[in-house]
């Protein structure tokens, strides 16, 4: 009985340490609609209309908010995340842009962001998609020391006003 039992433990801690390790995408801003766009290897999972019966563990989903053929404007972003109170974010596609909000970790928390989603006109077809494993978002960081400097150099020809080529007529 004691033999049964090790092996029971034993598979409980090789199932523990099964648990997947959460897929970690970047962002970075967009300068055009002040969106955040999610980079391209970023997954989004696969699309859910209905009931979803929960097997995994370790799941995270993202609410599509719809696939725009054009960038949309930084107002009809701002008025989604007002309406969802969480990160809108944009994923662009050889077609377009796809509209995600979350991730969120919980099922629940996605299908209340899409009721409310919903409630916006032209919003109704909104839908879930489900990923496997976590995900993360971090967003891209532009500190002050990775923007590009300009410096202002001196030429050697010109020096407070005096420059060192003798065949010059200039009159300083």
């Amino acid at each position: 009985m004691w033999k049964l039992g090790l092996v029971i433990v034993i598979l409980m801690a090789n199932i523990a340490t099964l648990r997947a390790e959460p897929s970690v995408c970047v962002a970075s801003e967009n300068e055009r609609s002040q969106g955040m766009i999610l980079d391209t290897q970023c997954p989004i999972g696969k699309g859910v209309w209905g009931p979803v019966e929960s097997s995994l563990h370790d799941e995270a989903y993202w609410l599509q908010c719809g696939f725009l053929k054009h960038e949309p404007s930084q107002r009809l972003l701002q008025s989604i995340a007002t309406t969802v109170g969480d990160n809108v974010w944009l994923k662009a596609e050889t077609q377009g842009h796809r509209c995600l909000v979350g991730p969120y970790k919980q099922y629940r928390d996605a299908k209340r962001a899409q009721a409310k989603l919903r409630a916006l006109p032209g919003y109704h077809d909104s839908f879930l998609r489900i990923l496997a494993k976590p995900i993360v978002v971090q967003k891209e960081n532009h500190n002050q020391y990775s923007k590009p400097m300009t410096v202002l150099a001196a030429t050697p020809y010109m020096i407070s006003g005096e420059h060192s080529r003798q065949d010059c007529m200039c009159l300083f």
